[in-house]
């Protein structure tokens, strides 16, 4: 009887995810990865995921999948006519909830690593619907980048109260 892989393949994006977060993305390396999920075969990661692209792919896109679900949810809420402000509320929110869990946090650090992929991010095999609607919507862009010139002009506030 064939032994279940599932464990295996957990771990192995247990540490992936760990690693990346940690080391960084581009520092790890698929050996890395092998020796600390506990792995013996330096094929492992290679059987379970394709490659390094491969296990990165899916962290991401495991968190992608409930977070474009949340996505969605807010913009069925808002509807076709929304304002800049709640697309960019449909966007950053769901990226709150990952800060509650360790693993959260590493996808987080994981996706920071990775902003010059960002165009990518527009691909189908990449994201979910509703990321791909949001980063499609040219006067959704425009008018972030509007507000985000905006905000860098602006004169500095006073200094925040310490509690």
């Amino acid at each position: 009887m064939p032994r279940d892989a599932t464990e295996t393949r957990e771990r192995l994006l247990a540490e992936a995810r760990r690693l990346f977060a940690t080391q960084g993305v581009f520092q790890t390396t698929s050996r890395e990865i092998v020796e600390a999920a506990g792995q013996r075969n330096v094929s492992a990661l290679t059987y379970h995921f394709g490659s390094r692209d491969g296990v990165l792919a899916a962290i991401l896109l495991g968190f992608d999948q409930v977070l474009d679900a949340e996505r969605g949810e807010l913009l069925a809420r808002i509807g076709e006519a929304a304002s800049t402000r709640e697309l960019v509320a449909a966007l950053l929110v769901p990226y709150a909830r990952p800060l509650a869990t360790v693993e959260g946090r590493e996808y987080l650090r994981i996706v920071a690593q990775l902003t010059e992929r960002f165009p990518e991010w527009r691909d189908a095999t990449l994201t979910g619907p509703y990321l791909r609607r949001i980063l499609g919507d040219a006067t959704f862009l425009a008018n972030l980048a509007d507000m985000l010139v905006g905000v860098l002009e602006a004169p500095p506030g006073p200094p925040l109260a310490s509690s």
